[in-house]
């Protein structure tokens, strides 16, 4: 008997000891079992009802419109809405602080100003002019006296058997300027003028080759084609080149109608060599609008086309050569009165005409094989010569096609292109009457 008292006795002091080391546990325990049994089903807070930013709205607005409809009220209500206090409730087991929520007004979208873009973003939905024909493959009286008094390019009679070597040729060449795209691509511009690049490269080459029979100005300074210039200046062709897509202004298609109509030619050269870039998609689709009433579709010129024919002054390269990357793509072209009056290249030639050729010194009888790419980078700002470094030193990796060679062979080509868009008009005017 006493020995299970002693046992019990022992067992409550081990119990008591443990309770002891284990007190504050024990405490926080009991803390925690008082709070859940007398406030865990409390509500503190009511919350309140947040307001629909939105009630209505216009069908047409990209905003999410309020689903719930509102509930009508018993009585009608002043058009000011009254400050919005959320609902508190207290209980006795716990005081809470309470604040009255701030006055709030209504959220009203403010009005949009109307954006006037200063291009059409949408094609389809341009209004374009439109060159109305009465024969697409012939011109009357009126149209070919307007072509005679602006194409002046050429000097001296051409006919039968004359080689445009022996005839001399004055004109200035320009760089479109078009609202859009990168319309500088492959030529540098700084403060506004021309410095060296594609077009006065290949004027130089002309002009150089041609031992001064053939004056090609590069002018230095981009022309506006949204400006009244292109009728003061008479350029024979404007060369436009770029990368990205881009949506012309009216008034710049306005102004490309007439000129095409008086006998200028737009030269449309891809800064991305193939077919379906950015920039092909959208010079086809911009010049349908300059040409929407032409013979025909965009056609691929034919090898026996005349450009590829007559008049060459390089008979060597009859054909469009390769251009970057190898790409070799027809000529394409619109007409009016039954020429070209655009004419597009996509294989690219204008980055090839970056890299500026000249004559080794001493070499100049030695035709093509005394001609080099110059890599002295010495600018001559007369006729802006000069060579594109980001070209030559990626000529392997990222612009592949471009031995001397070929480099030589698209010079000649563009040479003939120029050529032929100087004198296309001269045997269809002869069959024209000259009165009005």
């Amino acid at each position: 008997m006493s020995f299970s008292i002693q046992n019990k006795s022992r067992a409550l002091r081990e119990l008591k000891n443990k309770l002891f080391n284990s007190r504050f546990f024990t405490l926080s325990v009991l803390f925690h079992l008082v709070l859940v049994l007398g406030l865990g089903g409390t509500v503190i807070i009511q919350q309140a009802t947040e307001p629909s930013d939105f009630t209505g709205g216009d069908p047409e607005s990209k905003f999410v419109q309020n689903e719930v409809q509102p509930v009508k009220p018993a009585v009608e209500t002043p058009r000011e809405t009254p400050a919005m206090t959320p609902t508190v409730q207290t209980t006795k087991t716990l005081d809470v602080i309470t604040a009255n929520a701030p006055t709030m007004t209504p959220f009203q979208m403010p009005a949009m100003a109307q954006v006037v873009p200063v291009t059409t973003a949408d094609p389809s939905k341009v209004i374009t002019p439109t060159i109305k024909q009465v024969n697409p493959g012939q011109l009357t009286p009126a149209q070919a006296q307007a072509i005679r008094k602006f194409a002046t390019w050429a000097k001296g009679p051409g006919g039968p058997g004359t080689s445009p070597k022996e005839r001399e040729f004055e004109f200035n060449a320009y760089l479109a300027k078009y609202a859009g795209g990168d319309w500088a691509s492959t030529n540098v511009i700084q403060n506004g003028q021309i410095t060296k690049g594609s077009l006065p490269n290949l004027l130089y080459f002309m002009a150089n080759l041609s031992k001064g029979k053939i004056k090609a100005n590069p002018i230095a300074e981009p022309l506006d084609l949204s400006s009244q210039d292109i009728f003061i200046k008479k350029p024979p062709f404007i060369f436009f080149t770029g990368h990205k897509d881009f949506v012309l202004t009216d008034k710049e298609v306005e102004n490309l109608q007439k000129y095409v109509q008086v006998g200028g030619c737009i030269w449309g050269d891809s800064s991305l060599p193939g077919l379906r870039s950015r920039f092909d998609l959208a010079f086809r689709r911009e010049m349908r609008r300059v040409i929407p009433d032409a013979d025909k579709e965009w056609e691929a010129l034919p090898p026996d086309y005349p450009m590829f024919k007559k008049n060459l002054y390089y008979a060597e390269v009859a054909q469009p050569p390769p251009g970057v990357n190898y790409y070799k793509e027809s000529v394409y072209a619109l007409r009016f009165g039954g020429e070209v009056a655009i004419i597009y290249t996509p294989n690219d030639y204008g980055d090839m005409w970056r890299l500026a050729l000249h004559y080794k010194p001493g070499e100049e009888k030695k035709g093509d094989a005394g001609l080099e790419i110059d890599t002295t980078r010495i600018e001559r700002t007369w006729t802006m010569k000069f060579t594109d470094d980001s070209v030559f030193y990626r000529m392997e990796m990222y612009y592949r096609g471009m031995e001397l060679p070929k480099l030589i062979n698209s010079y000649k080509f563009g040479t003939n292109v120029v050529i032929h868009l100087l004198t296309r008009w001269e045997d269809r005017l002869k069959t024209v009457p000259q009165g009005l």
